[in-house]
């Protein structure tokens, strides 16, 4: 498999009988693991930046998650 959305690779090895010991993400969005040690860390170049905010359709302007007012209405019986 080239590209697993949440537990898709999982669920498909699960599914041929293939018993998955363990899974590693090598890349993201273009974004290459390389030879980093588990815990090593980086920081990512602008183009980086921006390639992952465009997957994810975020902008600079445009935080992630939440409703866009803010305020959650209450249900009412």
């Amino acid at each position: 498999m080239r590209e697993g959305r949440k537990r898709q690779i999982r669920e498909t090895a699960r599914l041929l009988g293939l018993r998955l010991r363990r899974l590693i993400r090598v890349r993201m969005d273009g974004i290459v693991l390389g030879d980093m040690k588990p815990g090593e860390w980086r920081m990512l170049s602008p183009v980086e930046i921006d390639r992952l905010r465009r997957s994810t359709h975020l902008t600079a302007d445009k935080p992630a998650g939440g409703p866009s007012s803010g305020r959650r209405r209450r249900m009412e019986a």
